[in-house]
Order: C-alpha cells, then structure tokens, then sequence
C-alpha cells in the first residue's frame, strides 16, 4: 500500500533510491497525489504498460506527505479508518 511506503520514506534519510518495480509504483501514486517529491525515469510501452528504466529517486516528502503519513502512522492496524475507504461524490 503507498501509505506504508510513505511512512517508511518520512522515516529515511532522503534521498533515497528505490529499485524494487512495486515500490516505484507506490512512488508514482504519492508523486501524483503530492506527498512526495521523487525522479521516476519511465516510459510507456506500445501496449500502454508503463515501464520503469531505472531506480527512482525520492528527493523528500511534502508537507501535506507529512501529515498524511503522521496521521497514518497514529492508526491501529485493524481499526476501521487503516484502510481508505472511497470518498463518495456529492450531488449538486
């Protein structure tokens, strides 16, 4: 899950570089969502598949990746709220 990973990284020195393909997944998501800062050298295959051409490098973690992970790491593994649930949309 991209939320332990963030926890880890709040807990690294920084930078830190990062082989293994699903944590570099992991990366892309906190990079999307703006948690973390990272250099990612990637390419999209013929088939649209995403293909990684290196480690990523994690260069730090934001501010709002700060909180988010804090928050995460005070949550009981178990307890209702460990796990997102989707956010429901909101009719107008």
């Amino acid at each position: 899950m991209p939320m332990q990973l963030l926890v880890r990284l709040r807990q690294e020195h920084l930078p830190l570089h990062i082989e293994d393909w699903e944590d570099i997944e992991k990366c892309e998501v906190l990079c999307a969502a703006n948690l973390i800062e990272a250099e990612i050298p990637c390419a999209s295959s013929p088939g649209g598949r995403t293909v990684y051409l290196g480690h990523a490098t994690v260069t730090g973690v934001t501010s709002r990746g700060m909180a988010a992970s804090e928050v995460r790491a005070r949550l009981p593994e178990g307890s209702a709220n460990f796990y997102p649930r989707p956010m429901k949309s909101r009719a107008r």
